[in-house]
Formats: C-alpha cells, sequence, structure tokens
C-alpha cells in the first residue's frame, strides 16, 4: 500500500467495533487516508449496534450523524449504478459498487473471503484494517505514533499509557499493527529494535557462514529461533518460515507431486495444440479458456500439496491460514516482507 491519501471505503465490519472505529477514524482525520462510506454502510453499522446491544438506536443515530458531520466527503452516492460491474458475493456488492464510484484504492474489511481479490475490479483491492494500518505506520510511523499517543491520552473512561492502547488494538484483532506499532515506540524511546538472544545470533551467524551450503533445515531451525524470541514483529518471523518453507517446496518437493503429472502432460498437449513452442508461453489471464481451466487445475493441486508440506514440515498453523484465509495469509506475508524493506534477511537480523 504506497502512495500519499489513499481512498479507502470502509466496510460495516470495521465500523462496528469501537476501539478499531475510533482508531480507524482518527487515521483517516489525521488525513492519512481518506474515508468513505454509503448509506447502505452505515445503515448496516447501526443494525448491529443496535441488534447486538451495544447502543440503543438514538444512541448509534447519533454516533453515525456525528461521523457524517466529521467526514462530510466520505458519503458515497450514485453507487448502483456500479453494481453491474461487481463480481463478489452478492450480499456485499454495494460495497465493492461503492468503491467504483468513489474510485477508491482499498475497500478495508475483516470479511476478506466475500471480497476475494480475484473478483475485485482492476486497481481495487480488498485489504484487512491490520494491513491498511501497518501500511500506514510504515510510510508515517511518527505521525501515526503521536496520533495514538493522543487517543490514549483521550480514552472515553481515564487515560490510559500507549503500550495499553496497543494491547487493546492486540485484542481487538489488529496483531500485526500493534506488533509494528511496539516496535516502533521500542526503537523510538531506545534508539534501537530489540536485541537479538546471542544464541539466536550465533545461529544466524552459523548460517551466514555457511552461505549456499546452508540446508533448507538449517535454515528454518535458525528462523524459528528467532521466531521464538519474539524480537521481530510476528508477520515478520512469519515470512521467514514461509519463504524458507516455500523455496523448499518449489525447488525440491514440487516436482515429486503425483497428482501434478497428469495434469502437466494434459497441460502440454493443449499447449502442443495450439502451436505453441517450448520457449513459449501465454501470460496469465490471457491464454485460451480450456488451457486457463487446466492452469487453475495445476495451481489449485500445487496449492493443496503446498498446505501439505507445511504440515509436514510442523507449521501447521501457517498451513491451516493458507488453507481457510488465502487473502489473509498473502497479506500477512506482504506486512512481513516489507520489515526487510527489500533488503537481504540475514543482513537486516544481524545489523
Amino acid at each position: 500500500m504506497s502512495g500519499s491519501n489513499p481512498r479507502v471505503v470502509l466496510d460495516a465490519c470495521v465500523l462496528f467495533p469501537a476501539l478499531l472505529r475510533d482508531t480507524l477514524l482518527r487515521v483517516a482525520e489525521a488525513g492519512l487516508y481518506e474515508a468513505r462510506w454509503s448509506l447502505e454502510i452505515l445503515d448496516e453499522v447501526q443494525r448491529n449496534l443496535v441488534a447486538t446491544g451495544r447502543v440503543t438506536q438514538e444512541r448509534a443515530r447519533h454516533l453515525l450523524d456525528a461521523m457524517t458531520r466529521a467526514f462530510p466527503e466520505a458519503l458515497v452516492t450514485g453507487w448502483e449504478a456500479a453494481l453491474p460491474e461487481t463480481r463478489n458475493h452478492p450480499k456485499d456488492r454495494h460495497v465493492v459498487a461503492a468503491a467504483i464510484k468513489a474510485r477508491a484504492q482499498y475497500v478495508v474489511t475483516n470479511n476478506l473471503r466475500d471480497f476475494r481479490q480475484r473478483d475485485m475490479p482492476p486497481r481495487i483491492m480488498a485489504a484487512s484494517p491490520d494491513l491498511l494500518l501497518v501500511s500506514l505506520l510504515q510510510e508515517r510511523p511518527r505521525e501515526l505514533l503521536e496520533l495514538l499517543r493522543r487517543q490514549a491520552a483521550g480514552h472515553i473512561r481515564r487515560p490510559i499509557s500507549l503500550q495499553q492502547l496497543i494491547l487493546g488494538l492486540d485484542r481487538a484483532g489488529l496483531s500485526t499493527f500493534a506488533g509494528v506499532a511496539a516496535e516502533a515506540l521500542w526503537v523510538e524511546i531506545h534508539g534501537e529494535r530489540p536485541k537479538l538472544p546471542d544464541e539466536v545470533r550465533a545461529k544466524l551467524d552459523q548460517l551466514r557462514a555457511r552461505g549456499k551450503a546452508a540446508t533448507p533445515a538449517e535454515q528454518l531451525d535458525a528462523y524459528r529461533a528467532v521466531r521464538a524470541a519474539r524480537v521481530l514483529p510476528p508477520e515478520a518471523a512469519m515470512f521467514l518460515i514461509a519463504v524458507t518453507l516455500d523455496d523448499e517446496f518449489f525447488l525440491d518437493a514440487l516436482g515429486e507431486v503425483p497428482e501434478l503429472k497428469p495434469v502437466d502432460e494434459q497441460l502440454r498437449k493443449l499447449e502442443k495444440a495450439y502451436g505453441l513452442k517450448d520457449d513459449e508461453y501465454w501470460p496469465i489471464g490471457e491464454a485460451p479458456e480450456e488451457i486457463e481451466k487446466v492452469r487453475a487445475e495445476w495451481e489449485a493441486v500445487a496449492e493443496r500439496a503446498k498446505i501439505a508440506f507445511f504440515r509436514s514440515r510442523g507449521e501447521s498453523e501457517l498451513a491451516t491460514l493458507m488453507e481457510r484465509e488465502p487473502a489473509l495469509y498473502e497479506q500477512l506475508l506482504e506486512v512481513g516482507r516489507r520489515y526487510f524493506h527489500g533488503g537481504e534477511h540475514l543482513s537486516v537480523l544481524l545489523q
């Protein structure tokens, strides 16, 4: 998520929890992104607040009136004309239509299953609030930390510390953001990242000394030690382990998946029938329909095999996340990747 002031449609589910709503709206008010919603989204928020007994009908109406007064530019109208362009889950198509009408870059939701990226229009990404806030924190850390300080000081019942607020955000489901914010706070106070324990640094030094001769098992052992030391944001540690297992799977294990062989043969036969040479290929989405179907089957088989491979290497939690919440899995990987800022992983860890 890059660029200044991205435009974001906020789904009802991220405006329902009080702490998450307060955080998202404060960040928007500070000008770090442009918030957008429709009357349909606000009506859903109101219904859920009242139905769950959080507030009375009158209090809910007062809350939404205050939101519309604070963000008069946020209301999206005329979105109905964009409905034919939407392909996501029918009950949530009005949200994507609002994003199209608003020319938003993102739909922020906790319900990524109903906003699968392959169903989203071009140039609009479905993202979790965790990803939005982490991306903004990475781009503008000082502003966001100061904003969180003001949020903690203005807590509705009594002022709380910034650390208490971060813990509350973690409990509210913003675990990645809370982890990155806690590290940013540590760096601001101490002037450096949390230090690696000596035994973990020794493993990493040994891994660097081994260079290309290091085995996947040695890499995995070292990165699991980093994860256990809890000196990185959890998604940065997740990224190290996932990338290591990805490399091992695609380099060593993929060719041994028996279910892929008939799909490979079918794909080669089709490509030959269409006159494709060995050094030629169609970009994704541009091949004939029957080839695209076989490609999709190949990817599905490979993905199931990769999930099984992760489990066989003792990473059942990652495998389950990949299986049940693939969009969230990819977004968390992206958050972890950004921690290293494109640098060589060991160099960043040992600096």
